[in-house]
This record gives structure tokens, sequence and C-alpha cells, in this order.
């Protein structure tokens, strides 16, 4: 269920824009990015959501390193590399 804008507004404090604003973009094979381009786009879209929501720009990662790739592989190695905070490979590896 989608929360209304100025009800998300509400909830959201300055001490949650003070932290960094993730978004993970993520389809599976190579043939998902094909051929579900829409899906794609509105997940790099949540960009401008937390942008609006008050999160400045420079706070916001995007996180796509393993668009096309199944998630097991390419976020392990990340993690692993020391490329993902723990907290993200956290929430990454429980979905």
């Amino acid at each position: 269920m989608l929360i209304a804008a100025t009800e998300s507004e509400e909830r959201i404090t300055t001490a949650h824009r003070a932290k960094l604003a993730y978004v993970y973009v993520r389809q599976s094979t190579a043939g998902q990015v094909r051929q579900h381009q829409e899906s794609t786009q509105l997940q790099y879209r949540l960009v401008e959501r937390a942008a609006l929501l008050g999160w400045p720009r420079d706070r916001i990662e995007v996180i796509d390193d393993d668009l096309g790739n199944r998630a097991h592989r390419v976020t392990r190695a990340m993690a692993f590399s020391g490329s993902l905070p723990r907290s993200v490979w956290a929430r990454l590896a429980s979905c």
C-alpha cells in the first residue's frame, strides 16, 4: 500500500534525512531488463521520490550494479569487497 505524499512527509524526520537513502534497482536476468524496461524506469524514479521527500540528491545512493544478474552472486561479491555498508548488505541478503 502506498502512503500519500503528505502523510509520508509527516513521518519522515530530520534524523531520517540525515541518513543515506538507498534505491536498489533489480531485475534478475538480462531478459527481464529488456522485457520490463518500464519497471526498471519506475524503480529509478524512486530517486525522484526520495528527493521529493526531502533527501538531498547527494544523499541518495542508487544500487544497480547487479542489474540483470542473479542477486546472490553479485551482492555477495560487492559486500565482501566492501562496496556496500554492512547494513545495506544485511537488507539485500534478506530479500
